[in-house]
């Protein structure tokens, strides 16, 4: 018993000396250097403070801007407009798409910034969810990805037929999915998380003069794309369309009623 006070009382000495020793450090190097202390600490409290200002101030649904495309010259030599998009890409591109007339899709999800700040952890999984969905769609429909940043997707096909059926196709199926998920939860120490989030999506299609070049990079050039950015930008849940893009006797006529049809 003796022993084992005595183990105790020297635990808590040692304790104690160590616990003075660097009071007395901080204390002097406050003394040798008081400038850099106060003014590391005066920093920290400025900057927390401006970003708390900043959130107060600042609402989320502003930091959702259009969707825009940067336009870029046209090196010498090149036609067919603006260059509107460039990226690395290492794999071969088929020859069918760097003809010059293309059938442009750009999907969307809607108010994706306000899911990504409430939900972040169900958003990341539910975009994994979404981008598996639209690349096994675009695969089977024969178009080709060209971009794919955040939530944003931008396809390529030949012909029309093949970009509608993929559009009405991936526009039902998030649909489809996200009725079923709107109930759907699961509660973890207390708290409610979703699992998965229902989710809008907005698709533009159109048809035009579109350059796609591939040597190093891939290169896509043409005002329709920018045309189609802004198309987008109207739609909120639904399919916008340009007129020239509905084929008489086609069977995806008789669905107009998920088009937003420009002219």
């Amino acid at each position: 018993m003796l022993k084992n006070n005595m183990t105790l009382i020297l635990q808590l000495v040692a304790y104690s000396f160590r616990m003075h020793t660097q009071m007395i450090a901080c204390a002097i190097w406050v003394a040798i250097n008081p400038v850099w202390i106060l003014g590391s600490v005066f920093c920290g409290f400025k900057v927390g403070i401006i970003d708390g200002v900043k959130c107060m101030l600042i609402s989320r649904s502003q930091g959702k801007e259009p969707l825009k495309i940067k336009k870029m010259e046209v090196p010498q030599g090149k036609k067919g407009g603006k260059l509107c998009y460039r990226k690395y890409i290492s794999r071969r591109i088929p020859r069918r798409f760097l003809q010059g007339n293309l059938i442009l899709v750009i999907t969307d999800i809607v108010d994706s910034s306000n899911l990504w700040n409430c939900f972040p952890d169900a958003m990341n999984r539910t975009i994994v969810f979404h981008d598996e969905i639209a690349r096994r769609l675009c695969k089977e429909h024969g178009g080709l990805e060209v971009r794919n940043e955040g939530d944003s997707f931008l396809f390529v096909f030949t012909d029309i037929p093949n970009a509608l059926d993929f559009s009405i196709e991936f526009y039902r199926e998030i649909k489809c999915i996200s009725s079923n998920l709107k109930n759907l939860y699961y509660e973890e120490s207390g708290d409610r998380k979703t699992d998965l989030l229902p989710i809008g999506i907005r698709i533009a299609v159109s048809k035009g003069h579109i350059m796609v070049r591939h040597n190093e990079f891939l290169e896509i050039y043409g005002d329709v794309v920018e045309k189609t950015f802004e198309m987008l930008n109207h739609s909120n849940r639904n399919i916008c369309i340009l007129e020239n893009c509905l084929i008489p006797d086609y069977s995806w006529n008789a669905k107009k009623h998920l088009f937003c049809i420009h002219k």
